[in-house]
């Protein structure tokens, strides 16, 4: 290291003489290596062994160097981050303040300067959208940063002197040598021109299948480009090279989603273990099961030392509270601990649960993403090898978003990364908001310990604390509710940039109701859209509960704002995709009546209540003491049956289980009064017992069963709705067996969704179209738990997606110009100019209520198992004053998890935030009023911070929530919307009368093309071509003989059934059925084989390896047959003879099709005449046109004449020589170009 004035230059140890470049670092293209390894130069004129000219002069960088290199301001924080030395490192990054810019500078900075290369960096973090962004800022950077030294040696390092493996180590804030702005010649990544900067091409070295190519401008020494991936993906590729290491198959399918569920379910089914503590339903074990599970894999806890560990427990509990009972007036405290004992029984019954559900796993060799991280713990504690091949791959490591990593994350890469490898880890403690699914915010706090320097010190610590995002009024107010996470944490607060330290704006609002705050949002929203202030893509909506999603939904859509739902409730609680679903459960279950009500209930049936009702009582009395169910299900067509009288009351209506439907207004008469029908025997019953009485355990009452016969009470414009449902689902229901994908759309196109979608512009406002499109893609991507890809595979996933994952969740946002409405959860790493927070309300947000404490839930994994027990509340025992302080240590810890998320929700906001709460919420009955959070807004607001544009009394005592008045006066169904219904009638009528003028063969006026736009005509042109095609389409549908298109490439049997029977050959290509085993074919099978192998001339496929050979008894029933075939081809005149050929393949083209097959013999006539043989073991009469397609490929394959060919039969059976008349070449040619 020298100095040289205010700048330090640093260069390399040399490369010792004879020594050879480091992995991945290859000789110059056309160089190689000169004597004592030294690289030979490419050309010129001291190529072959002349002194190598003297190298270009190197400029040397310093950190500064960075703003100009990459044209970016940054920080004195962020500089020093960038260019910190290679060694361990934590970067704790507050909100907004550039950490994927920070990242990607330090590999430019450690590449421009020599230190790695780009192909020697690994970045990990968590989704592959920041993946693919963190990888995108690195190409460009490096795009931008230009090439570093210059072609006649390394980058940054004089030709000769870098040492492979030994980096130059700068220490914080050194220089290094590179090149500055101005004197860059090709790029360390081929990327655009400082004049060009449009978009970014793949990375120097590569092409766009990954091929390494020669970097422009002859350096070698740039190989590879960073690899960026998700903390998953990498332990999913670590455990993929070194599976067999672990005794585990290299082909193992990974477990996601749902499908995790699915197989717990199945677990708890099969489980015949005791169960006694275990009280819950069915679809909340599974749920416990899997959370315990995955708890268990992110601690690196075995369920037998859980199951140990609470054993012990319960001996202390018991003893608890056997000495608690000898205090007096000590009941409550007794039953506390009673609940805690039943808690540690249920989880040692859940603990042996997990055990089966892990070697069900085993057993169908798949893997979740728990066992991943699991398994790669493994691979880094007990195996060496496989750090040290990891730490040679990846030189340098950075981590995204480090807080969010869970304890066996963070064992796997200490255990690969440790002993101070350079690893750069980035996060903020007080964005760690996922704990809930088993991250530790320890880890970060952990790092310098857990990564400590080569000299056993631990790592250094950057902070960011610029926030580049938000205004400084904004950034004030997130200080404010982060003030307990920092001080815990020992962060900075967050500063803002000099040119905004005096924007943003805090809007506050208190409203009586929350129907009111959710007009109130929206209304908010359009109005700055409308003032131009914000693009509706500029402004998001985020929730704290996922319940809040439907209400702003509504209002947003209803301000006329585009609105992009983003995960929330998932794609499940949309209408469109739960209309599907809802067909996809009745095609699976005839007895689905929850699904069918809702199609019966939704905008194409509209089946009224009355209706609704007298459905019911129809179908209970299908199934009722007395009557034939099958005489019901086999009822005359509609139209014919004869009236059918009401067999309940309509007072008892609805109490069976499956109907339910109708009483009070819901009778069966449409005057509101309905018959009180005949009092029969079981009049006197209570309801209940009525409703059950005489009723098969077995059988169930269907809807589904009577939508043909729903009989008289129905109206008849309901039973018209439901007999066309009824012809649907029969439609349906017969293609339910055909793929998933098309099963899906073919519900589409039958219930004309698509068209709906796509034609009602409240839909399309909506995205509807797209949410569909999602939907559809999980299907696609669906693979069942046992690879059953069915529609009943596919809803047990749905149900549990529903029941377990809150619904299928929708990506990141799409980048559509909308409102972006989602979950604080999902807001994180997002920015907007203008956010929303609603429902700031008391228990809302922040939530107040510890829901799941270990020692009262059984799905959760008790804290002296934890990885990071010593960040979590602890348990010191059993007495009160212990139980006390417990409590008080759960509620401090919620209320820090909450202000984690107040502080990444508060922080996505540019320049406004809208914060509001109500009193009353939408079916409560005690008032709510502002959480603690409205409050801290409110301050900040009043103190300078924005405005309060409302902020509404408290309710006076005895009053009562105004949204729950007037609840029981919904109309149902909901009318149709007038202006739209409207516009449908009218477009309905004019089709009409276009019909009606067609049938009476009348021509339909001209469209007016005048008066249409340019786009409005072409429009009408694509429809046009749209309705051709439609139309062409259903007239093939109805053709009574259907056309089937002759392959290009045949059989010569094909050929052959193509002259005999068309038609047969037709259907067997529309419809390839299997056909049974025949015997013949099997004999003339062995046959062959025996002629092959008496001319040794056996082919590649022996008859043993033929399918079906192995069958029992087939052989030794063909003995005597074959050996009477054998006789008698030994006697007929070929028996004797020697062929030229035996089953010779071969390939013609005949009228432009290619024909294939294999001839049996061929023998030399001599004097270049041949002879084509077919044997024939059967007594049928052969058919010739088989033996003309062999005689003209013979004459092909040897370029005679088709004259110079003969060909016969030899019926083998009888000896008898058959040569028939055969067709000509053309004559064969005009019977495949025909056809």
């Amino acid at each position: 290291m020298t100095a040289s004035g205010d700048r330090l230059t640093v260069g390399a140890a040399p490369r010792p003489a004879g020594g050879s470049p480091r992995p991945g670092e290859g000789p110059p293209p056309g160089g190689g290596l000169g004597a004592g390894g030294a690289p030979r130069p490419e050309g010129g004129p001291h190529a072959g062994g002349g002194p190598p000219a003297p190298p270009a002069p190197l400029v040397p960088l310093v950190p500064e160097d960075l703003r100009d290199l990459l044209g970016v301001p940054f920080t004195g924080e962020q500089i020093a981050a960038a260019t910190a030395p290679l060694e361990p490192g934590v970067i704790v990054a507050g909100a907004g303040s550039g950490k994927t810019s920070v990242m990607a500078a330090r590999v430019v900075w450690l590449v421009a300067t020599g230190q790695v290369a780009p192909g020697d960096v690994l970045g990990l973090t968590f989704t592959t959208k920041a993946a693919g962004e963190l990888t995108d800022r690195i190409r460009r950077g490096l795009a931008k940063a230009g090439p570093v030294g210059t072609a006649d040696g390394p980058r940054g390092v004089p030709p000769g002197q870098r040492e492979a493996g030994v980096p130059a180590t700068p220490g914080a804030g050194h220089g290094a040598w590179g090149t500055l702005p101005g004197q860059r010649g090709a790029g360390l990544i081929s990327g655009p021109r400082e004049d060009d900067p449009a978009g970014h091409r793949e990375p120097a070295g590569h092409q766009e299948d990954g091929a390494p190519q020669p970097s422009p401008g002859g350096d070698s020494d740039v190989d590879g480009e960073p690899a960026v991936s998700t903390y998953h993906s990498f332990a999913k590729r670590l455990i993929t090279d070194h599976a067999l290491r672990l005794g585990v198959e290299p082909g193992f399918r990974l477990l996601a989603d749902a499908t995790r569920f699915q197989l717990a379910s199945r677990v708890l089914r099969q489980h015949r273990g005791p169960v006694e503590a275990l009280t819950r339903p069915m679809s909340m074990l599974t749920g416990d099961l899997v959370s315990l599970e995955a708890e268990l894999s992110e601690h690196l806890v075995d369920p037998d030392a859980l199951a140990a560990f609470e054993l012990d427990r319960l001996a202390e509990l018991e003893a608890a509270i056997a000495a608690g009972r000898r205090v007096a007036r000590n009941r409550g405290h007794v039953d506390i601990l009673g609940r805690m004992v039943m808690a540690a029984r249920a989880r040692r019954e859940l603990a042996a649960m997990v055990a089966e559900y892990r070697q069900a796993k085993q057993e169908l060799e798949v893997i979740d993403f728990g066992d991943l991280v699991t398994l790669a713990v493994r691979l880094a504690d007990s195996v060496p090898e496989v750090g040290a091949l990891e730490r040679a791959r990846a030189r340098v490591v950075l981590l995204d978003e480090y807080q969010d990593t869970s304890v066996a994350q963070r064992r796997m890469l200490a255990g690969l990364f440790g002993g101070g490898h350079p690893v750069t880890a980035v996060g903020d403690p007080c964005q760690a908001i996922y704990g809930w699914r088993g991250a530790s915010v320890a880890n970060l706090d952990g790092f310098p310990a857990h990564f400590r320097r080569r000299d056993g010190e631990p790592a250094r610590v950057y902070e960011l604390t610029v926030n580049q995002r938000s205004g400084g009024r904004l950034l004030s107010l997130a200080n404010t509710v982060a003030a307990t996470l920092r001080a815990r944490h020992h962060v900075a607060r967050l500063r803002p940039r000099p040119d905004v330290a005096e924007h943003g704006t805090t809007v506050v609002a208190l409203h009586p109701t929350w129907a009111g705050e959710v007009r109130w949002v929206a209304a908010t929203l359009r109005e700055i859209v409308d003032a131009g202030r914000a693009r509706p893509g500029e402004c998001a909506v985020l929730v704290r509960a996922r319940s809040d999603v439907p209400a702003l939904y509504a209002a947003l859509l209803a301000a006329g704002l585009p609105v992009e739902v983003v995960g929330l409730g998932g794609l499940l609680s949309l209408p469109e995709v739960a209309d599907v679903v809802a067909t996809l459960e009745v095609l699976d279950d005839p007895t689905a009546n929850a699904a069918l009500v809702r199609l019966l209930t939704g905008p194409r049936v509209r089946l009224d209540r009355r209706d609704l009702a007298a459905l019911g009582r129809a179908a209970r009395a299908a199934v009722r003491v007395g009557t034939d169910r099958a005489a019901v299900l086999d009822q005359p067509a509609p139209g014919q049956q004869a009236s059918r009288q009401p067999q309940s009351s309509a007072g008892h209506a609805g109490h069976d289980g499956g109907a339910g439907y109708g009483d009070g207004a819901g009778h069966g008469g449409h005057d509101g009064a309905g018959p009180a029908g005949p009092a029969g025997p079981l009049s006197s019953l209570d309801p209940l017992d009525e409703a059950v009485t005489g009723i098969d355990p077995c059988d169930v009452v269907a809807l589904a069963d009577v939508l043909d016969d729903p009989g008289d009470e129905v109206s008849p414009a309901g039973r018209a709705r439901l007999r066309m449902l009824a012809g649907e689902l029969r439609h349906l229901r017969a293609h339910v067996d055909e793929p998933l994908l098309d099963v899906i759309h073919r519900v589409v196109e039958v219930t004309g969704l698509d068209v709906e979608l796509a034609a009602s512009p409240e839909a399309v406002t909506a995205r509807r179209r797209d949410n569909l499109a999602a939907f559809v893609d999980v299907a696609a991507n669906f693979e069942g738990l046992d690879n059953d890809g069915s529609v009943r595979s596919f809803l047990a996933f749905l149900r549990a997606a529903r029941e377990h994952e809150r619904g299928l969740d929708a990506t990141s946002p799409s980048g559509a110009d909308a409102v972006q409405l989602m979950t604080v959860h999902k807001s994180k790493g997002l920015e907007w100019e203008v956010v929303a927070v609603p429902n700031l309300s008391r228990k809302v947000f922040p939530v107040t209520t510890v829901r799941s404490k270990w020692t009262t839930v059984a799905s959760v994994l008790p804290t002296p198992l934890r990885g990071d027990a010593d960040d979590l509340p602890a348990l010191r025992g059993h007495d009160k004053a212990a139980l006390a302080d417990f409590t008080a240590e759960c509620d401090a810890y919620l209320e820090r998890e909450e202000r984690r998320l107040g502080y990444v929700a508060f922080t996505r906001a540019k320049s406004l935030l809208l914060g509001s709460g109500h009193w009353w919420g939408p079916s409560q009955r005690r008032p709510r009023g502002p959480s603690a959070f409205l409050d801290e807004l409110h301050d900040h607001a009043h103190a300078g911070g924005g405005r309060v544009a409302l902020w509404a009394p408290p309710p006076s005592e005895g009053e009562t929530n105004p949204q729950l008045a007037g609840m029981d006066d919904l109309d149902w169904p909901l009318p149709y919307e007038p202006v739209a219904f409207a516009r449908r009638q009218a477009v309905a009528r004019d089709v009409g009368g276009y019909l009606a003028a067609l049938t009476a063969g009348r021509p339909l006026p001209d469209d007016d093309h005048e008066r249409m736009t340019p786009a409005e005509r072409q429009m009408l042109t694509e429809l046009d071509a749209d309705v051709e095609l439609l139309l062409a389409e259903a007239r093939r549908a109805r053709r009574v003989v259907r056309e089937v298109e002759l392959p290009r490439a045949l059989t010569a049997s094909q050929v052959v059934r193509l002259r005999a029977d068309p038609a047969g050959l037709a259907r067997d290509l529309a419809r390839p059925m299997p056909r049974p085993p025949v015997p013949q074919a099997r004999r003339g099978t062995a046959f062959h084989s025996w002629v092959e192998g008496m001319f040794e001339q056996t082919p590649l496929i022996d008859l043993d390896d033929l399918p079906g050979a192995a069958d029992e008894g087939v052989d030794d029933a063909d003995t005597a047959d074959a050996a009477a075939l054998r006789e008698a081809f030994l006697a007929s005149p070929y028996g004797q003879r020697s062929p030229f050929a035996v089953e010779a393949p071969f390939e013609l083209l005949i009228g432009g099709r290619a024909v294939r097959g294999r001839i049996d013999a061929v023998y030399d006539l001599g004097d270049g005449r041949w002879e084509v043989v077919d044997w024939k073991t059967g007594r049928r009469q052969a058919d010739a046109t088989q033996l003309a397609v062999y005689r003209l490929a013979w004459a092909r394959l040897r370029g005679v004449a088709l004259d110079a060919v003969d060909a016969a039969f030899l019926y083998v059976r009888s000896g008898e020589v058959v040569r028939p008349k055969l067709l000509s070449e053309p004559e064969l040619e005009a019977l495949l170009a025909t056809s």
